[in-house]
């Protein structure tokens, strides 16, 4: 057996490398080992496990992937990629990064502008003469949406209409307006206005276009405007000389006579209007003297009553008339 030196000591080999007996060149090819073996585990799942957790396989080596490893693009929208991923391979992660601090402004322009999509565009289509139409009919007003229906059926066959030229006043339009929407059974707001707005033609429509919009809110605030500018802005001393200036015309009709005579007392401001009871002497010396004389006889109390009494004289003259034609021949 053979003795060993004094002060001499062997150096183990290594159980993986058998017949290295460095420490340092031990050391040197365990890393490049682990190494190594962390790379693989990037790309084969079998062994992600056990690169995940270096400290099950060695308590004092920790894999490290080296940073020439990857490679990072600047390019917005682009991935961080392994550059030593094998054929055949397809990486386990990939990190999508953002905007690169490295881009110029007008590239960051370009990127941050968005085209208008088809169904955007094909949902707001440019307004065309017939939309401008229809929504400038109603633009004065301000109407709830959505909008409630119209009447149904030819609700506008039996509607009034007005386009201040003609002998109705915008007094008498709006009177037969309120009827007209009685009858129709109108009782929603912005269905009464439009339809309203409807019973204007001419320089009167043309008249209501021209407000701002959303600038009617109320139906007085309607009946106002129109008021202002279509209804009677004649002085006092007009409507009390006009009144007590009326007559009986030749071969007119007792109706329709009382029916100008109306016309004209509704006119009259209510501030200076004459009492019924006047009224009514107007009434009576509005005809001949043997008209006017037959009919105060009757004192009716009422200027209505005086009116159809009226019409009870014209009867009655009308038949001695024909008698003494009769009685003549």
């Amino acid at each position: 057996m053979a003795s060993r030196g004094v002060g001499t000591r062997s150096r183990p080999t290594s159980p993986l490398h058998s017949g290295v007996s460095d420490p340092e060149q031990i050391l040197k090819t365990t890393r490049k080992l682990r190494r190594s073996q962390s790379l693989s585990a990037l790309y084969d799942p079998d062994q992600l496990g056990a690169s995940l957790h270096p400290a099950e396989t060695s308590p004092w080596i920790k894999p490290t992937i080296p940073e020439s490893t990857f490679q990072v693009f600047t390019n917005p929208q682009t991935f961080l990629k392994a550059k030593t991923a094998s054929p055949g391979k397809i990486p386990l992660f990939q990190l999508k990064i953002g905007k690169s601090p490295f881009q110029t402004s007008s590239s960051q322009a370009s990127s941050s502008s968005k085209p208008i999509s088809t169904k955007m565009a094909a949902q707001n289509p440019p307004m065309d003469m017939m939309d401008r139409m229809v929504a400038a009919r109603y633009a004065p007003l301000v109407l709830p949406q959505p909008l409630h229906a119209l009447p149904g059926g030819d609700y506008q066959k039996y509607m009034p209409r007005f386009n201040g030229q003609g002998e109705t006043t915008a007094e008498e339009h709006w009177e037969a307006f309120l009827s007209y929407a009685d009858n129709q059974n109108i009782e929603i707001k912005d269905v009464w206005m439009r339809v309203f707005v409807q019973s204007l033609d001419g320089d009167v429509r043309k008249w209501f276009r021209e407000f701002p919009a959303n600038s009617i809110t109320i139906i007085e605030e309607l009946r106002d405007l129109f008021m202002r500018q279509w209804g009677d802005t004649k002085d006092h001393t007009y409507y009390i000389t006009k009144f007590g200036a009326l007559r009986r015309k030749k071969e007119e009709t007792v109706a329709y006579f009382s029916k100008r005579f109306n016309k004209m007392y509704s006119k009259i401001p209510a501030e200076i209007k004459p009492t019924e009871t006047s009224a009514k002497l107007t009434y009576a010396t509005a005809f001949d003297h043997e008209f006017s004389l037959l009919l105060r006889e009757r004192r009716p109390i009422t200027l209505l009553k005086m009116q159809y009494a009226a019409l009870e004289v014209e009867s009655n003259l009308l038949a001695s008339n024909r008698l003494k034609k009769e009685t003549s021949q």
